[in-house]
């Protein structure tokens, strides 16, 4: 386990090999204890959890910002705009962002 904490950069203060989050779900992954049946339960969440987060990592270092935007917009559209109100300057900023 010390090697893994090692190897990842897990508190060295500097930019590791994985983010911050990734390095969150990794540590409750190998804190589970897998002897008793809670644990197992818990492992596996964090390990579902893990596999979610490295998808998304993968997916948005692949997109450019014009293409988050337009997904972005997208995503929006799809729901029909339904949390646009107060919150619609919010999201302009953040549109503006990834542009």
């Amino acid at each position: 386990m010390n090697y893994i904490v090692c190897y990842i950069g897990i508190g060295s203060g500097g930019g590791g090999l994985v983010s911050r989050p990734m390095q969150r779900k990794l540590v409750t992954l190998l804190g589970c204890q897998l002897v008793e049946p809670e644990g197992r339960a818990r492992a596996l969440r964090a390990a579902r959890s893990l596999g979610e987060r490295t998808v998304t990592e993968l997916i948005l270092q692949h997109q450019n910002p014009q293409q988050l935007s337009a997904n972005l917009w997208a995503a929006v559209r799809a729901r029909g705009c339904q949390f646009l109100g107060p919150g619609k300057f919010y999201l302009h900023k953040i549109i503006m962002q990834f542009e």
